[in-house]
């Protein structure tokens, strides 16, 4: 009888293994934590070695020894520092994978949530072997979008707010000028 009633409030092992693991887990993400500088339209211009306007045509999920990558492809529209490519594909931390037959969302705090054409000012470094990086993640991507028939950007990191809408050609003309300078 004593027996019944310790079983009854004990959790099986199998149990609490499964809980230690997921706490060791969640706590391994938390000290993964990375802060970013802050970067001017100068600074983010000179440490990268593509800036171009284009346009995301496909994103894929990536696992390498147990981290999980999006893959992005953007085809380059206008290139504004860099050799010209036709595309380029970049790599961002985080994204979607299957296990046991359920997606996992692995969402990284500071990188930028791309979509399928979505339109773009990428700054870009060239790091990785096979792919790019954002140059400070969610400061390497601006947003192209268009507010009362003008194109203009938004850095990834605001809300869309027209207040902080700068026109594309003079945002352009900064980084170019900056290329100039440099």
């Amino acid at each position: 009888m004593a027996d019944e009633k310790i079983d009854r409030i004990m959790p099986d092992k199998k149990a609490c293994s499964i809980l230690f693991f997921l706490l060791i887990l969640l706590f391994s993400f938390s000290a993964q934590a990375t802060v970013q500088k802050k970067l001017s339209l100068t600074e983010l211009t000179g440490k990268s070695a593509v800036v171009a306007v284009g346009r995301v045509v496909d994103l894929h999920y990536l696992t390498v020894d147990s981290r999980v990558w999006t893959i992005v492809t953007v085809v380059v529209e206008t290139p504004v520092k860099g050799r010209g490519q036709n595309s380029v594909k970049l790599r961002i931390p985080g994204g979607m994978q299957t296990i046991n037959g359920r997606t996992l969302v692995t969402r990284v705090e500071g990188t930028p949530e791309l979509t399928r054409l979505q339109r773009g000012v990428f700054f870009l470094n060239g790091k990785a072997p096979a792919y790019f990086d954002l140059v400070g993640w969610n400061q390497g991507f601006w947003k192209v979008e268009t507010q009362n028939g003008q194109e203009v950007v938004t850095a990834s990191s605001q809300e869309t707010d027209a207040s902080a809408a700068l026109p594309l050609d003079r945002f352009l003309n900064e980084i170019r000028n900056a290329v100039r300078e440099k």
